[in-house]
């Protein structure tokens, strides 16, 4: 079973926004099947339209723009069998 990394022992990286970006389930917890990652964002933060790693529906462009003063977004990756 999988299990999140305590707060202080996360992978982290700042963004050039000043978001923060952490990790706390990495690949190697997750079995090499799963990886968790967490964006701490501010107020107005959009990503440029994105597509192709989302999974329902696949490759349709999507976004979002953050309207509260913060916010927490995470995502995961769970790799499936090879196509």
């Amino acid at each position: 079973m999988a299990y999140p990394a305590p707060s202080d022992q996360q992978q982290k990286l700042e963004r050039l926004d000043g978001g923060r970006f952490a990790v706390p389930l990495d690949s190697a917890a997750g079995g090499g099947q799963l990886t968790v990652g967490r964006f701490s964002v501010a107020k107005g933060e959009a990503p440029p339209y994105h597509g192709g790693i989302v999974h329902p529906p696949e490759n349709v462009p999507h976004g979002h723009r953050i309207a509260s003063d913060t916010a927490g977004l995470y995502g995961q990756i769970i790799l499936g069998p090879p196509r």
